[in-house]
């Protein structure tokens, strides 16, 4: 528990680093990465974070998602838990008390989370076996751990995220992919 802690509080700091050039870069990269996976271009439901200031960027992954006719849902946390929502375009986010975007209150459309066929995953960083260390609520894990078992689960993350040896708890869920730019494109953890 002391060396994941440790990790994750080293690991946020360097991702605070990451400069303007290499995110812009990473969107599309990422984007095209994740349209051009078989099992996204087979998915039709695909639940995707909306992604904070210091995380790897998700708007041109919604974006392209959206453009190609897929389902797109997003994270909320209602009752402690993620609940998929409905998103047909990027200009639907307002900004939540907590300082994350997602669709306002009114007009939800949810989706149980079993009908999910690709969720893409956040991370303080991941190891190239999919390991995952996230923010430490637990939530993702609680998450894909009832709902996770036919999702493909997708890290996202800057090479500078990827560690190379994570402790894993019993409750912790791999990733199946890790997307990560300069680490050979996608790398397959399967």
């Amino acid at each position: 528990m002391k060396k994941k802690k440790k990790l994750r509080k080293e690991t946020l700091g360097m991702r605070k680093k990451i400069g303007k050039n290499k995110r812009a870069g990473f969107k599309e990269f990422a984007a095209d990465k994740i349209i051009d996976n078989s099992h996204v271009k087979k998915g039709e439901n695909i639940l995707v974070y909306v992604s904070t200031r210091y995380e790897a960027p998700t708007d041109s992954i919604i974006d392209a998602l959206i453009k190609m006719k897929k389902n797109v849902y997003v994270p909320v946390m209602e009752e402690k838990e993620i609940k998929p929502v409905r998103l047909r375009s990027r200009k639907e986010l307002v900004m939540e008390n907590r300082g994350i975007k997602e669709p306002p209150l009114n007009g939800r459309e949810y989706i149980k989370p079993e009908f999910l066929d690709v969720v893409i995953v956040p991370g303080v960083c991941f190891s190239q076996d999919g390991k995952r260390i996230g923010m430490g609520g637990g939530h993702y894990d609680r998450f894909l751990s009832e709902y996770g078992s036919n999702m493909h689960k997708i890290g996202l993350c800057f090479s500078e995220q990827i560690a190379g040896n994570i402790p894993q708890d019993h409750h912790d869920i791999k990733m199946d992919e890790v997307l990560a730019d300069k680490i050979q494109g996608f790398t397959r953890v399967k």
